[in-house]
């Protein structure tokens, strides 16, 4: 089955900054772009990514990395539907599982005293129902 992709369009690139012209990453739901150092992506539930980018933005990385959100021209994370972030370089490995779940142990704290947001509850899609199932 192929997915569905996208095209980015002319005024996300704009309104975001970005003069490279975007090219679709393998993998995920065909909805993820790169253009220079920027990745963009198609975004369902906004009030979702709105929390992540400023959450992840103001998060202290400790042993870890997470993306920097960016803002549009007009001060939204989130324009019509689009997301973008700074690439965050580099390989997955398949071994030393071991430091994997101590920088996840690591990034939890970073955010455990965050108080869980509404959409959290709300949200309904195959990963969130697979998320209440485990």
């Amino acid at each position: 089955m192929k997915l569905k992709t996208f095209e980015v369009p002319k005024n996300i690139l704009d309104s975001f900054g970005i003069k490279e012209k975007p090219a679709l990453l393998p993998g995920g739901q065909g909805d993820n772009y790169k253009a220079g150092n920027i990745v963009l992506k198609r975004v369902e539930n906004i009030a979702e990514y709105e929390w992540i980018a400023e959450t992840l933005n103001g998060i202290k990385q400790i042993s870890f990395r997470v993306p920097h959100y960016l803002k549009s021209t007009d001060g939204n994370w989130v324009e019509n539907g689009w997301i973008a972030y700074e690439l965050v370089k580099g390989e997955h490995e398949k071994s030393n599982w071991e430091e994997k779940f101590k920088l996840c142990g690591k990034f939890h704290d970073a955010l455990k005293d965050l108080p869980c947001p509404d959409f959290i509850s709300k949200r309904n899609n195959p990963w969130t129902i697979a998320d209440r199932a485990t």
